[in-house]
């Protein structure tokens, strides 16, 4: 009896265990890939064959081989590039002649949290710092010969304080930490305090513009403004750090009760750059990097900050639209009133007009730090591109010839002088303006009055020396996207009228030499100033004009990649297609039109049918159904005997079908299926000789170093620095079996809240579209596939899941589609990660529009789509251009589609997204080594052995726990039958 109870109770029990173990073992399995990564687990699939070489490590020993002699030589470097990257990106934003320190500046005192505990990379994917390894600016000071007041830095290393994403909690430590002790031991260490500001964002979560105490996060917080204060009553000396990748409010930098002498902007310093800030401050190094964002004085004052952060369509419960899952949010909306002017393009345009007295440009309307109408001067605190250094400099155009090869048309020689003192090196930034006409103003062309065309970085140049710089510019960045062009069709433009080139330290400076040159040109009288509100001059000497004679809308209206015409495609992603003239974009020619904050807006049935398309009751979201005249999946070959093996289709061009064909026939529905998915990595495929591949995420790194941030990059304005970036990641990914890394970032800082800012290049679209360009080049080159992410329109963490993002063409075009263009069109990029968010209605992931249509039909893309992690779906996916699913196995929709459906329509397009991914794969390292005589095992895992133990010895344990219940009762019933 006893027995019999005990096998009762223990039956169920195992059961319910080992279905728990099925479930968890199932759930393992399809993350296999992320669990061998936090175990450290690599496989070598390989074995055999005597394959070339293609891509060759600069760090390889005289055979070839990989060492770990070489992998240190590999690690110096990264070092040295950290801190060459931190020396020529940190931004001098003022200096009284404070820096650098003078020979008697020996002990210093480290003020604010970051002090002891900065920023060094934002949340998001990557490397994380390495403490065993790192430099922290404590170090970095020590090791060029300054003191450090330990107490101070002990006592912020050991607060509890912390920066909470949530709340914008900064984290810093509040005026009772200034005790007795802390101020007595300044007496030590009081030559110089050196005050650090730090700001905490990232992934899912952007900075607020109203935060726990009520202000916005970037603005300057009553506990820093104390330690401020403190600084000035005990230091004589007080330098400034930034430790942001979003643009802290700094207005403030002049207020005397602050008495900051200097102050310079170090983003995110990564594993080695503080070791360059520390360079910078002692003078071992000339700072050189200019701002890659306008710093305004009021962080709300630029107009894309009118529409940022939550907004729910009024009508959600109504029209049954949902804000839960990872993508399957549909009640939240976003309106780019601002259209292209984003940042500079905004405050630059509106101080042209404003000094020219034209366009409403100094009304009150946008107006935030003026006192009264708009003044550049009081809305805006550093101009973009704006940058100081130990030394000065002058610029001047020397030639401009307009007459070169596609591509790169003009060839701007720009000779720059140094005027001051000490050796230094500088950017070399080059505007333009385009003519805004009478058509543009007709036709609501839009036209920022400068816009950055190209850059270039001098050497060290000697005082009294001059050194020529010259810069090619694309001409195509000149010309404006119409929607009205060719009939209403849209297409690129070019007016007719003057063109002014100009250079200058930032857009501000080279906006003015162009109005200097304008004025003498057009015998005009402009009272120009600069960010200051000082009256300059101008230097009309660092311009130059080009003249188009006559209208151009031909010349773009082919894709120069493809043939392809070039023409409306983005119209469904701008809320007045679905809602007549919702929406009243910022246009210049009347300031007055400064966006509004559009809240509560409705959604339209029919805009409610879209994004409930795919609830089917099912617990699935596809819209996708076998078209009536699809071919059954007999039209395909699958599973043929292979005579083909994967490397032997290296060479092979992407447009020769009957080669592919041949080598996709040898597939079966379940392998291409299953290359579909990316759990960490797509799996190796024996029977055609594919090894699979490794991977990794993160702008901020490859292999384990935490590269200097991506922004501190841009802002050297340096292709050398840009290209050796690239090159590094490539160099560890040979050495860490990687073959595609998700990096660069190509998103814009539409605002400066923007949560994962730090890890894009710029404001400017244009600046993202030239750095991209060079580093993917660089990236490619080392056979690591640059899958430039997020794809696009992911300009804010706010709702990012889903959230529908409306804006007109000529805003998606010459904005964050342009932001990832030059990755592909110029640098090769044969990869790209797509974003949460939607165009318009539509997620990313699932817009053939831009996934086929503009991406492989305008830019000539031959690379691979992939999701961003966990999201997208299973069918729509495919057929929108989306090639691989992050993290998300949906093979076995894929199967049951193609087979119990006989859908060769699905079939076509999967063997079409698996040609995208093999073609790219034989453009990487992977090839390393690689033959026909190649053998490739598709290895397990020591741990998955131990899960299917685990699970054998529960089943078992079940199975006899079950029968043994039987059998006593069995027994028992017996013995009653006996008695």
């Amino acid at each position: 009896m006893k027995k019999t109870g005990l096998w009762r109770g223990l039956t169920p029990v195992l059961w319910l265990l080992f279905t728990l173990c099925i479930g968890c073992t199932l759930l393992l399995m399809q993350w296999a890939g992320q669990v061998d990564r936090v175990l450290g687990i690599t496989h070598d699939t390989v074995s055999g064959g005597d394959g070339e070489i293609v891509y060759k490590s600069d760090y390889a020993e005289a055979d070839g081989s990989l060492t770990d002699a070489g992998r240190e030589k590999l690690r110096a470097d990264l070092r040295a590039h950290g801190v060459q990257t931190m020396e020529e990106g940190a931004v001098l934003l003022k200096n009284d002649g404070a820096l650098p320190f003078a020979d008697d500046i020996k002990n210093v005192t480290l003020l604010g949290r970051a002090s002891a505990d900065p920023v060094y990379r934002n949340t998001s994917g990557g490397p994380s710092f390495d403490p065993s390894d790192g430099v922290t600016l404590k170090a970095a000071l020590e090791g060029a010969g300054l003191s450090v007041n330990n107490t101070v830095y002990d006592a912020y290393a050991a607060s509890d304080k912390y920066r909470d994403k949530v709340t914008g909690d900064i984290g810093e430590e509040d005026p009772d930490f200034f005790t007795n002790d802390i101020i007595s031991s300044f007496d030590s260490y009081n030559d110089a305090a050196i005050v650090v500001l730090s700001r905490y964002s990232g992934e899912g979560n952007d900075l607020l513009t109203k935060d726990i105490d009520g202000i916005s996060q970037l603005a300057l917080h009553p506990d820093e403004q104390y330690a401020l204060q403190v600084a000035n009553e005990h230091f004589d000396t007080v330098i400034l750090l930034v430790n942001s990748g979003n643009p802290l409010e700094l207005g403030w930098l002049d207020n005397e009760q602050y008495g900051v002498n200097a102050a310079l902007w170090i983003g995110t310093p990564g594993q080695y750059g503080m070791e360059g800030v520390a360079n910078i401050l002692t003078g071992a190094a000339n700072p050189s990097g200019g701002l890659i964002d306008t710093y305004a004085s009021d962080s709300l004052s630029s107009a894309a900050a009118q529409n940022f952060g939550d907004y729910t369509y009024a009508n959600a419960a109504e029209m049954g639209l949902k804000d839960v899952g990872l993508t399957d949010v549909t009640s939240k909306y976003l309106v780019q009133a601002e259209g292209i002017y984003v940042g500079y393009k905004y405050y630059e345009t509106r101080y042209e007009d404003s000094v020219l007295g034209r366009y409403n440009a100094d009304s009150k309307a946008g107006v935030f730090g003026s006192t009264d109408g708009w003044n550049y001067a009081e809305e805006v605190a550093f101009p973009f591109g704006f940058g100081l250094s130990y030394t000065t400099f002058s610029y001047e155009i020397t030639e401009l010839k307009a007459d070169g090869a596609a591509g790169e048309e003009f060839a701007v020689t720009v000779r720059v002088t140094n005027t001051g003192e000490v050796e230094g090196k500088t950017p070399v930034q080059i505007y333009v303006q385009t003519p805004y006409t009478d058509y543009d103003r007709e036709h609501l062309v839009e036209k920022s009055a400068v816009t950055l065309v190209g850059f270039d970085k001098t050497g060290d140049i000697a005082p009294g020396e001059y050194e020529d710089v010259t810069v090619n510019v694309d001409k195509y960045l000149l010309a404006s996207y119409d929607t009205t062009a060719h009939s209403g069709e849209g297409g690129y433009i070019l007016d007719e009228g003057s063109y002014y080139f100009g250079t200058g330290n930032g857009a501000h400076e080279a906006l003015n030499n162009i109005l200097a040159l304008k004025a003498e040109d057009e015998n005009l009288s402009i009272e120009l100033y600069d960010h200051d509100g000082v009256a300059v001059e101008g230097n009309a000497s660092a311009a130059k004009l080009w003249q188009l004679e006559e209208f151009d809308d031909s010349t773009y209206m082919n894709s120069a990649e493809t043939g392809t015409r070039i023409d409306n495609k983005m119209q469904e992603a701008d809320l007045n297609y679905w809602q007549e003239g919702a929406v009243t974009y910022l246009t210049r020619q009347d300031w007055n039109t400064f966006p509004k904050s559009y809240t509560g807006l409705n959604a339209t049935q029919e805009m409610a049918d879209i994004l409930n398309k795919d609830t089917l009751g099912d617990g699935t979201y596809e819209m996708y159904e076998k078209p009536a005249d699809a071919p059954g999946k007999s039209a395909f070959t699958v599973g043929a005997p292979v005579t083909i093996k994967f490397i032997e289709m290296k060479g092979v061009a992407y447009d020769d079908d009957e080669k592919w064909n041949a080598f996709l026939d040898q597939l079966t529905v379940a392998q291409l299926a299953a290359m579909t998915k990316d759990m960490s990595g797509i799996s190796a495929i024996a029977s055609i000789g594919f090894p699979g591949i490794g991977e990794t995420d993160g702008p901020d790194g490859a292999g384990g170093i935490q590269y200097v941030g991506e922004s501190v990059a841009a802002a050297a304005f340096s292709p050398e620095i840009l290209a050796d970036r690239g090159n590094l990641m490539g160099e560890e990914a040979l050495f860490n079996s990687l073959s595609a890394q998700w990096s660069p970032g190509g998103n814009i800082h539409r605002t400066p809240f923007g949560g994962r800012n730090f890890e894009y290049y710029s404001e400017c679209a244009n600046m993202s579209y030239l750095c991209a360009g060079i580093q993917c080049e660089a990236m490619q080159a080392k056979g690591l596939i640059a899958s430039i992410k997020h794809f696009c329109g992911n300009d804010q963490e706010t709702n990012r899941k889903g959230v529908c993002t409306f804006m007109n063409e000529q805003g998606w075009r010459q904005g964050p589609l342009r932001g990832f263009e030059g990755a592909f069109t110029k640098g090769g990029s044969l990869g790209t990660m797509t974003a949460y968010n939607r165009y318009g209605l539509i997620l990313t992931a699932e817009c053939s529009a831009v996934n086929n249509d503009i991406l492989r039909g305008e830019w000539g893309f031959k690379g691979f789509t992939i999701t961003d992690a966990g999201s997208g779906s299973a069918l729509d996916d495919m057929v929108g251009g989306t090639d691989v699913n992050c993290m998300k196995d949906y093979s076995r929709e894929i199967i049951t589609q193609i087979n119990t459906k006989d859908d060769g329509n699905m079939l076509g397009i999967v063997r079409n997204a698996n040609k995208n991914v093999f073609y790219t794969l034989l453009q990487s390292n992977i090839v390393n080594g690689l033959s026909v005589d190649s053998v490739i095992s598709e290895a397990r895992s020591w741990w998955q052995y131990v899960v299917f133990v685990i699970d054998g010895v529960v089943g078992v344990a079940a199975v006899g726990s079950t029968a043994m219940y039987v059998l006593s009762r069995f027994v028992r019933n017996k013995k009653k039958e006996v008695a």
